[in-house]
């Protein structure tokens, strides 16, 4: 999909989809478009394989109303819909980039667990556990 994309006023960063194996048999991925205006610092490297296809990671140059500017680490991600199944790894891997990051950070994306006390009725109990 980050093909369809707009690319004139945008910087693209994509994930590529692979398959996966368990309940859903479709591939995914995830795209990351940051505006030309925004300055990119770094694309991080992500090499666990457990993270194959789900996180995108980059740290921008974000502007104040100063002239100034500082740095902060953008994870856009696809979180795994059974993280208690064949990649227990996955969240473990995710704080780690957090963990690693020298700046303030946003975590964007489908995080396919369920937090809010509204949505905690449909169940969704391991995934909360795993992402807190």
């Amino acid at each position: 999909m980050g093909s369809k994309l707009l690319k004139d006023d945008y910087n693209i960063f994509k994930e590529v989809g692979v398959k996966t194996d368990n309940h859903h048999l479709y591939k995914w991925g995830i795209v990351v478009s940051v505006c030309k205006d925004i300055q990119v610092s770094q694309q991080i490297t992500i090499s666990h394989p457990t993270l194959n296809g789900r996180p995108i990671a980059i740290d921008v140059v974000l502007g104040t109303s100063h002239g100034q500017g500082f740095i902060h680490r953008f994870i856009g991600t696809y979180a795994l819909w059974n993280p208690g199944g064949t990649d227990r790894k996955f969240w473990t891997q995710i704080t780690l980039i957090c963990q690693q990051s020298p700046y303030s950070l946003t975590l964007a994306g489908d995080i396919n667990a369920t937090i809010s006390a509204l949505e905690r009725h449909s169940g969704g109990q391991d995934a909360r556990q795993h992402y807190l």
